[in-house]
């Protein structure tokens, strides 16, 4: 088994009532089968795109599907798509019914940025920074991860479609088989 290090953000689920607590803390964690990782990606359609698309994928260890999403937005910034592409891949936890999340994105700035390693200068990135990190206090648990692009080939590719307009939405929610028409509109996203 490998050990990385990474950066998590934990809450603790007794203050729930009283609003959850968010800590960051960098630890030696060991890679479990079961983990279920989100691999997310944004894209800009270059110069003054009318579209810019986002992607994320979820699959286990084994590299089993458990589900994916794809959007279509308005034109903006490469980084501003990939913080869209981070909640995206929250929305996607949401549906799956995951408590831990582990996020895969190949925008290193946007990694930093949740691990607190780097600032957030830009406004519009500051408001898509405070939206990301309220949702994450949702979940017990939200690892963010980099790779290099070659390892985030098909949320990219679901980005890239999505950016022309093929968005896609997974048929079946996760582990329990319900159907998209049972959890539409239901929880804090409204619906996928």
């Amino acid at each position: 088994m490998t050990i990385e290090n990474e950066i998590k953000i934990k809450h603790k689920s007794e203050q729930r009532p009283r609003g959850w607590r968010r800590r960051v803390e960098a630890v030696g964690r060991r890679r479990h089968d079961d983990e279920i990782v989100i691999h997310v990606d944004g894209a800009t359609g270059g110069g003054m795109g009318r579209w810019t698309g986002a992607g994320a994928v979820a699959r286990t260890a084994d590299g089993q599907f458990c589900g994916w999403l794809s959007e279509q937005m308005p034109s903006m910034t490469n980084n501003e798509a990939e913080y869209k592409a981070v909640l995206l891949g929250l929305r996607l936890a949401s549906v799956l019914g995951l408590r831990r999340v582990v996020l895969v994105s190949d925008s290193e700035t946007v990694v930093r940025q949740m691990q607190g390693r780097s600032r957030v200068i830009s406004g519009r990135l500051k408001v898509l920074h405070k939206e990301t990190v309220t949702e994450t206090r949702y979940f017990e648990e939200v690892v963010f991860r980099h790779v290099l692009r070659e390892g985030n080939r098909l949320a990219d590719a679901l980005a890239n479609e999505a950016l022309e307009g093929k968005t896609v939405t997974m048929e079946k929610a996760g582990k329990s088989g319900k159907s998209r028409k049972r959890w539409k509109g239901r929880g804090r996203w409204g619906g996928v």
